[in-house]
């Protein structure tokens, strides 16, 4: 029953202590995701309220004062800062602001991973990956790419394909190589093991492996030729590009030149972009340097010029100075080499000014990331410090309720030992008290019967008086003499009855009875009636009249228990019987 009770107690203890660290430690946050349809309601009411059908008309300044007075207060919690993140990210695409969009979407992931579902995770993290790959931040981006790896319901093939061209991009070709070939591996569609293997074929033409570059390339062809039906078919004439560069490689000028006009005399070709001209026709014009004389490849570089108009600076106007500059140094004279030369070094300057530009650019998001991974670090260290603090405090609790319940089974132990112990102790005490009380009624009676003794003695000794008094000529002397003997007498009894009323307080000289008995077990009976009268301050006179003898035998009668005691001449008896 006892061990029992213990062990309900302590289980109490424990539970008490789980239940406040699940009530003060571990808060479960509720908050909930904010979905896309809260994001097309909020862009929506956002245009309406400001009066203009794209948000990149409206100032930051402006649409951020508006989204934290009418958009923000509509949600709760975490929720409101995820909200004003996503609106920022939409208001920056929708600005082409790439590098506050990118930064805003990292927010994001780092800071809410786990107000975010899986899929927005995903979205987010990969889409991040574009903005650094346009910012021209390769490794940020091969970074984020390869995180999106280790999600389930990602289409392995199209990131293998984005953290190639990441690796291509920084010229580490083996790598590029590697992640092309497993994106063909991955590959589902026709279209993306066709993309996959122009990859790989592009990579092994950059090695210098030209015969293994133009083996994938007709690989390529052969597909198109089985699948034409459900390919797109700038897929065949980039190939075919592809293998007029190896041919002017390998030094197969007219079989590059066939497919270069195989292309331009194309139907596909008339409704392709400027850009894809421009590099057909560049790349024609570099085999047809190498075929015809100068006067054909003036009037054909002229034609080429007019395919720059539309092209940006380092893909269509640098691009064809650096041509223009190969064909004066073979065909025209140094003056206008020289004024090709000048217009080309202020177009590479101009190059240069856009790629510090751009570079600013991805220094400025890194140092935003870079802030922004600082805080988040720093927000993490605070965080861990608490939650170690919070564990410290949990673990003290339990040390606290295991303790209590400790020291609670103890004390109950303790407790029980306690009140068994008092309860021998209380029958034991009164087993002697009932010993001692007959004891005591046996001294009683004893007393009782020595004072009638002393009474017939008495009566004894008044009649041989009464006889003197009869046979004596001095009447009245007698009779005064019979009249103080009868007075002593008399008061010799009142003092014996007091004496023995005195011995009727049997608490504390009970005690002391025992334990004087139990180290002088060799006193008689007369010697420790003696010692107890001592004890209760008699004296020897007193002590004389008790016995009924003279208190010159008492004296004598002390020395004699001296030596029983073990004490010397000088010491006092009744002194050490006191303190005893």
């Amino acid at each position: 029953m006892l061990l029992r009770t213990i062990y309900i107690f302590i289980l109490i203890i424990l539970n008490s202590g789980r239940l406040a660290c699940q009530n003060g430690i571990y808060p479960y946050d509720e908050d909930q995701l904010y979905s896309i349809t809260e994001l097309k309601s909020d862009i929506a009411l956002s245009m309406k309220d400001l009066q203009v059908n794209n948000l990149a008309e409206v100032k930051h300044e402006e649409f951020v004062e508006y989204v934290d007075t009418k958009i923000i207060n509509n949600y709760l919690g975490k929720k409101k800062e995820i909200a004003r993140l996503y609106l920022a990210v939409k208001y920056f695409e929708l600005n082409n602001d790439f590098v506050e969009m990118t930064h805003n979407r990292l927010k994001l992931i780092t800071i809410f991973p786990e107000q975010l579902s899986k899929d927005d995770l995903l979205r987010l993290t990969k889409n991040i990956g574009e903005g650094y790959f346009k910012s021209n931040n390769y490794f940020f981006a091969n970074y984020f790419f390869q995180k999106c790896l280790v999600y389930k319901n990602v289409n392995k093939d199209k990131l293998y394909r984005k953290i190639g061209r990441c690796f291509l991009s920084i010229n580490l070709l083996d790598s590029a190589e590697h992640y092309f070939r497993k994106a063909l591996i991955h590959g589902v569609t026709t279209q993306d093991r066709m993309r996959s293997m122009n990859n790989i074929g592009h990579v092994q033409f950059l090695l210098g492996n030209y015969n293994s570059a133009l083996t994938y390339y007709n690989g390529v062809l052969e597909i198109f030729n089985k699948e034409e039906s459900t390919v797109d078919s700038m897929h065949f004439y980039n190939t075919l590009s592809n293998i007029g560069s190896v041919y002017y490689k390998l030094g197969h000028y007219s079989e590059a030149l066939e497919v270069f006009e195989k292309i331009d005399s194309s139907n596909f070709y008339k409704t392709t972009p400027s850009s894809f001209k421009f590099e057909i026709q560049s790349k024609k014009f570099l085999v047809q340097s190498e075929l015809q004389d100068c006067n054909f490849l003036g009037q054909k570089l002229a034609e080429l010029e007019i395919l720059t108009t539309n092209l940006n600076l380092e893909k269509g106007l640098l691009r064809f100075l650096e041509i223009s500059l190969d064909h004066c140094i073979s065909c025209e004279s140094h003056i206008k080499i020289k004024a090709v030369k000048t217009k080309l070094e202020l177009i590479q300057a101009e190059i240069y000014v856009e790629k510090q530009k751009e570079l600013l650019l991805t220094q400025g998001l890194s140092q935003l990331i870079y802030n922004d991974q600082l805080s988040l670090v720093r927000a993490n260290l605070k965080l861990e410090n608490s939650s170690k603090e919070l564990l410290e405090e949990s673990n003290f609790r339990l040390k606290i309720s295991l303790m209590l319940g400790f020291f609670g089974a103890l004390s109950l132990i303790i407790f029980f030992v306690y009140w068994r112990l008092q309860k021998r102790k209380k029958e034991k005490l009164k087993f002697e008290f009932d010993s001692m009380t007959l004891e005591s009624k046996r001294l009683k009676i004893m007393s009782f019967m020595k004072m009638k003794e002393s009474n017939s003695i008495l009566f004894e000794e008044i009649g041989h008086k009464l006889k003197e008094i009869l046979e004596s000529e001095n009447l009245e002397k007698e009779i005064n003499n019979m009249i103080l003997f009868i007075k002593s007498k008399s008061k010799a009894e009142l003092d014996r009855e007091k004496i023995i009323g005195l011995t009727d307080d049997i608490g504390e000289s009970l005690t002391f009875k025992l334990n004087f008995c139990a180290e002088y077990p060799t006193l008689t009976d007369t010697e420790i009636q003696v010692v107890m009268l001592i004890r209760i301050g008699m004296s020897n006179k007193e002590i004389a009249i008790f016995r009924n003898v003279e208190p010159h035998s008492i004296r004598v009668f002390k020395n004699r228990m001296k030596s029983k005691l073990g004490l010397v001449a000088a010491n006092d008896m009744n002194t050490y019987i006191k303190d005893y």
